[in-house]
């Protein structure tokens, strides 16, 4: 499924978080499962792959290497200019999408740094 999603997509790559230690090993061995998956498409199909520590992604995002995971939604909302408001009572999973788009935001400014210097 991934190999199809990846040739109907077309990305132009992959930005990935690099994977934490956490306490829950359940988690970490499912993420780095899908990571594991997705990286091997990637270098079958010839799509390009990044890596970014957390404290790079939250620093980029925030200017702070430390900040948690609500101040970089704060941030990620301010950054696109956009306010995202849930109905009373239903989750929306910005959390997951704040942590993408993060994610996505740090390759993004990374690639215009590099432009510049």
């Amino acid at each position: 499924k991934t190999k199809k999603l990846i040739e109907r997509f077309s990305p132009d790559a992959f930005i990935f978080e690099k994977v934490f230690f956490s306490n829950n090993a359940k988690t970490v061995i499912a993420v780095g499962q899908a990571q594991g998956v997705m990286l091997l498409a990637a270098r079958k199909l010839n799509v390009f792959v990044a890596e970014y520590a957390p404290g790079t992604i939250k620093k980029m995002i925030t200017g702070s290497g430390r900040a948690n995971k609500k101040e970089v939604q704060i941030h990620v909302r301010k950054i696109l200019g956009k306010k995202i408001k849930s109905e009373k009572g239903k989750k929306t999973h910005f959390d997951n999408a704040a942590d993408a788009l993060a994610i996505a935001m740090t390759h993004a400014m990374k690639i215009h740094e590099a432009k510049i210097d």
